[in-house]
């Protein structure tokens, strides 16, 4: 490999969230959520697994991520999620794709192009997200127009949920949303499934045999999905590393990096990363992040760049001057080293945002690598 900044894909621990994710959901429906690229941890990679440990189907955003995924493979059942263009319709015909209709104007598109082909779908319906899915006043409209349609097999009717770390609550969010999913799509066919690994975790099994599916997300990757809440034994998946290019000392009083953003307040020892913003590390962490190096947490220094990232070794140096730090020497920028840890919760506490965000900013020039 070219390049020694890489995320390693732990494969055990994705099989492990997947398995304890699919017994805490019971026997339901299962379509673990693969778009943005697996939530930045590669998404051909994630999806073969999943396939592998028997989901009943993959969950994308975008056609175009169903599409790459059929031409690495992938066989199983697709769900794509977005809204369908003409040309997107024909995309999820050709490619086998189920679409996720939660417009009438999907259902458009699709008679432009369906061909006399019979066409199996999901209907998703909006209990409160209010973005996409059908509301109860359309309801009678959607029943019309699918009656209309022989060409079109109703294979599973959807939800989003707004909330669900407080699932086991009556009469909360989730418990509200889910009553007006049963009344809206009581008499219709098709599997039911929302999009709640994050009530998952909360119930860790105890309404499993509720019968409704689930399209985890975040927790297949052993993430929080608000904060710092992980379903219990749930595991993180990746590990962001690099290395040492540059180490060197700059002057008391000397500044580092764009804008001189960092002051030295003593004589620094200071090592360059070779990853930045154009990386997904995000600019929000210069002067607030850390990494790992030698099992010591050390602080980004300066603005962080596209390319490199800086970060003041001193304190290393200092607990143990015998022993030089050079180019080369391990840095851990998302992960374990030793006893200590940056959690992707910890980056998205730094600069303000969630855990969600750390990771699927990733960017594609960074490696996957499984481990």
């Amino acid at each position: 490999m070219l390049r020694r900044t890489q995320l390693r894909i732990d494969n055990s621990a994705l099989r492990h969230n997947l398995n304890l994710l699919k017994k805490w959901n019971g026997p339901a429906f299962f379509c673990p959520m693969v778009k943005a690229n697996a939530y930045g941890h590669g998404a051909e990679m994630v999806a073969r697994i999943a396939e592998d440990n028997g989901c009943s189907a993959l969950g994308v955003a975008l056609v175009e991520e169903g599409v790459a995924l059929r031409e690495a493979g992938l066989k199983g059942p697709i769900l794509a999620f977005a809204p369908l263009s003409v040309d997107g319709a024909a995309a999820v015909i050709k490619n086998r794709i189920t679409p996720v209709l939660g417009r009438f104007e999907d259902l458009l598109a699709l008679d432009r192009v369906h061909n006399g082909a019979s066409v199996a779908v999901h209907l998703k319906f909006n209990t409160g997200m209010q973005r996409l899915g059908f509301d109860v006043a359309g309801l009678a409209q959607l029943k019309t127009e699918l009656a209309a349609r022989s060409w079109l097999t109703i294979e599973g009717l959807c939800t989003h949920l707004t909330h669900g770390e407080e699932a086991a609550q009556t009469g909360g969010p989730t418990h509200l949303q889910l009553e007006k999913f049963a009344a809206m799509t009581n008499g219709w066919p098709g599997v039911r499934h929302a999009h709640k690994s994050a009530s998952l975790a909360v119930l860790a099994g105890e309404k499993a045999d509720d019968g409704l599916g689930a399209r985890p997300g975040i927790g297949v990757y052993g993430l929080p999905h608000d904060g710092r809440l992980v379903g219990a034994d749930l595991r993180p998946v990746m590990t962001w590393v690099s290395e040492l290019v540059n180490v060197h000392t700059v002057e008391k009083g000397e500044t580092a990096s764009y804008s001189g953003r960092w002051t030295a307040q003593r004589n620094s020892l200071i090592g360059v990363v070779p990853l930045g913003y154009g990386d997904g590390y995000l600019r929000a962490l210069s002067n607030k992040g850390f990494m790992l190096c030698r099992g010591m947490r050390v602080p980004v220094v300066g603005s962080v760049c596209m390319d490199y990232t800086l970060l003041d070794l001193t304190d290393i140096a200092i607990a143990n001057p015998a022993a030089e730090i050079k180019a080369g020497e391990p840095v851990v920028v998302l992960g374990r080293q030793g006893n200590q840890e940056v959690s992707a919760a910890d980056l998205a506490e730094i600069a303000g945002t969630i855990s969600y965000e750390i990771v699927t900013n990733i960017s594609a020039r960074v490696p996957r690598e499984a481990v």
